[in-house]
């Protein structure tokens, strides 16, 4: 039983230190990192509800992220706008204008990626291709 205990706590003390070498390095065993700041562009095209989706996966090493964001395009755009995490981060904003910037944190995953989601429902637009810029560091 001792043998074995022992094996498990190689193991662990071995992923915890290559994820700390991974955190380091500001790379992922994976590949897809995330920085400690940087600009993840938005683009795509409304439906015929006004509805868009964006979503990513990023390894994050559990770092809370501050961001702050803003539609750029098109141009008089009011949207509701849904901003989430995989790791329970859930941050909504009312009539958010084209131009406007809203900023907000999310909340990341230390062991393994962390989904990152935009929902944006266009008010007074459908079929319109939308930009926009998030802006984050941690």
């Amino acid at each position: 039983m001792e043998n074995a205990l022992e094996k498990i706590h190689e193991s662990i003390i071995q992923d915890l230190s290559k994820a700390i070498e991974f955190y380091k390095q500001g790379t992922s065993p994976a590949g897809d990192k995330i920085g400690a700041s940087g600009k993840l562009p938005v683009s795509g095209q409304l439906n015929s509800e006004g509805i868009y989706y964006y979503s990513t996966a990023k390894s994050c090493f559990g770092v809370n992220l501050k961001f702050t964001a803003q539609i750029t395009a098109p141009a008089d755009g009011i949207f509701d706008i849904q901003i989430k995490s995989t790791d329970d981060s859930d941050n909504k904003y009312t009539d958010i204008k084209t131009g406007q910037a809203f900023s907000g944190t999310l909340k990341t995953n230390f062991w393994g990626t962390t989904q990152i989601t935009i929902s944006l429902q266009a008010k007074n637009l459908k079929n319109d291709t939308v930009n926009g810029i998030l802006e984050y560091s941690y």
